[in-house]
């Protein structure tokens, strides 16, 4: 995409395969923006982040976490989603149920041999990762609200600190390999 401006400041934008004549014969007198210039008039376009948006941010990079699945011991990477919590439970569930010592249990499209204790391991690393994530979320809503409420008297310090904000910090690892039980 090609940027222009006319000597008022007002952006045209034309597709890369316009020619300079086609866009001269169009709007005489245009100048074409340097990158500077096109990142600066895009930065002004996009909306102010508010505190409702960033804590949507802040949920659905909580979701991607969440679901992204986890690593335990023995290489073994196991699915977090909510549906395969469930399966994990009931699998678990079953298995005591049915006094098998151990069952065939598949995660992400690899099959494993686990003994009831294994998978109940298993379960209980993905609840709390779960949960860790949802505790994680919390403390950001509740950053945010302590923004909003140290900056309640001053807007631009408000949009500051929400365009400042990093959500990405403080959330658990995907590598439970070396954590604790």
């Amino acid at each position: 995409m090609q940027h222009f401006k006319d000597q008022d400041g007002v952006v045209f934008a034309y597709d890369d395969d316009v020619s300079l004549d086609v866009i001269n014969a169009l709007r005489p007198g245009l100048v074409q923006m340097t990158d500077e210039e096109v990142i600066a008039h895009m930065k002004q376009q996009e909306p102010p982040i508010t505190a409702k948006g960033l804590k949507e941010i802040v949920t659905a990079f909580r979701w991607e976490v969440e679901t992204g699945g986890i690593n335990l011991d023995g290489g073994m990477r196991v699915a977090t989603g909510e549906d395969d919590q469930k399966k994990n439970s009931q699998a678990l569930s079953d298995a005591k149920l049915a006094g098998f010592e151990s069952i065939n249990f598949s995660t992400l499209g690899v099959w494993y041999t686990l003994t009831i204790a294994q998978l109940e391991a298993v379960v209980v690393a993905v609840a709390r990762y779960r949960q860790k994530c949802r505790d994680a979320e919390r403390a950001h809503h509740e950053a945010i609200d302590a923004l909003l409420a140290q900056h309640q008297d001053d807007p631009e310090a408000l949009q500051a600190a929400l365009d400042g904000y990093d959500e990405s910090q403080g959330w658990p690892s995907v590598d439970l390999s070396q954590a604790e039980a």
